[in-house]
């Protein structure tokens, strides 16, 4: 009788409205349904068994069965209740295997797909801080007034690209980026650092300065051309001692003369290149191990002669006589090809039949007298260490 009522009563509220559906609930009621159901479930199932329990032992006691017959029976009963709760058990061992199995391969995944947002979160520290009380909030917040404040005086006081490059590349990286962008609170960190420079130097590993170049700007092409124009045995030669070389930058390199005046090689730089150059900026490549001859050298081919004849050609253009600034281009005027050996021995027909071509000066200036430098050696009389005489040759600079 008072399941009857309870029933009708359950019926009568359900269709005034006041019971709610359990789909219509949200999944938290849901789910709370659920573990009712399942503890009158549970209940009701004992009671069922109490029940065939005391039916099994009144039949039992009615029945004309053997002990051992009825003992059976109660064994199996309890090696199957035994192992369908070992099966229950590994079922649900297995299912929290799984769940856990799957949550360390999403955290995995997210790692793998984004190494910088390592564990924790910003947003869990944040989370942990709230709940730690507020004076914990009060000093985070302190703390990260003070960093911002000290960020902004850093970001004015640089004055160079350099500076404010290298303050870029400290407070920027690809973990602040990523949690800038995933958080949305970009626009906050433009007070410290610009966009502009955020993103650039997002994915940085060091810390040095990255000048910019520009478009028409000297490359390792460059150089190599420069280089091996003059190390061509027409523009310099290799100087023969065992000790002439030069060591820069632990590079150790074998020296080389200059055949000729950087100014004039420049020039025919240019007629063989494509690429245009300045004149400073072909003297800067110019390598170490290529440099300009000295008289003082002997061993080299600018030997006492040639600068001798040097400095007469210098002061007969000087004077206005010849043309010709150095004796390589008087040779180019007087032979057809400083390579040929006929025309440089002259037993070619055309060169014997070329002369100089010179200026005549009027009659005052070649009345007037003039000097030039030479090359001169001559013994001098000196004293050795423990004051002997001695007499040495010498090779000095004179006017003449």
């Amino acid at each position: 009788m008072s399941r009857l009522y309870e029933r009708n009563r359950y019926i009568k509220r359900k269709a005034d409205g006041k019971i709610q559906p359990v789909a219509e609930r949200s999944e938290r009621e849901q789910r709370h349904q659920c573990k009712l159901w399942r503890a009158n479930s549970k209940r009701s199932y004992k009671k069922r068994l109490a029940i065939a329990r005391e039916a099994a032992a009144v039949q039992q006691l009615e029945s004309s069965t053997c002990h051992q017959a009825a003992s059976g029976k109660k064994r199996a009963k309890v090696n199957s209740a035994k192992l369908k709760r070992k099966c229950d058990s590994l079922q649900n061992e297995l299912q929290t295997a799984k769940k856990l199995a799957e949550k360390w391969k999403k955290h995995y995944s997210r790692l793998e797909s984004n190494p910088a947002a390592g564990s924790p979160s910003p947003k869990t520290v944040v989370q942990h801080v709230v709940r730690s009380g507020n004076k914990v909030v009060k000093r985070k917040l302190l703390f990260a007034a003070t960093v911002e404040k000290q960020l902004k005086h850093n970001v004015s006081a640089c004055t160079s690209e350099r500076e404010r490059q290298l303050h870029a590349k400290v407070i920027s990286g690809r973990l602040m980026n990523h949690y800038l962008k995933k958080y949305n609170i970009g626009f906050m960190a433009s007070k410290v650092i610009s966009t502009h420079l955020r993103r650039k130097f997002c994915k940085q590993t060091s810390l040095q300065f990255e000048q910019m170049k520009r478009a028409n700007s000297l490359n390792k092409v460059d150089t190599e051309a420069v280089t091996a124009f003059l190390e061509q045995d027409l523009n310099s030669c290799v100087a023969p001692g065992k000790k002439d070389c030069i060591t820069k930058r632990q590079v150790k390199k074998q020296k080389r003369y200059l055949n000729s005046d950087l100014r004039k090689l420049y020039v025919e730089y240019l007629r063989s290149s494509d690429r245009h150059m300045s004149y400073s900026s072909f003297c800067r490549l110019r390598p170490f191990w290529l440099m300009k001859p000295r008289v003082s050298a002997r061993d080299t081919c600018m030997c006492v002669k040639h600068v001798n004849m040097e400095f007469r050609v210098q002061k007969l253009r000087y004077l206005g006589v010849l043309d010709s600034k150095s004796t390589r281009e008087l040779c180019d005027v007087m032979c057809c090809s400083s390579t040929s050996k006929k025309c440089m021995h002259s037993e070619c027909a055309t060169c014997q039949t070329k002369k100089l071509p010179v200026t005549v000066l009027t009659s005052e200036k070649a009345n007037e007298q003039t000097h030039y430098q030479q090359w001169m050696s001559r013994t001098e009389q000196r004293q050795d260490r423990k004051k002997n005489p001695l007499t040495v040759k010498v090779t000095v600079k004179s006017k003449l």
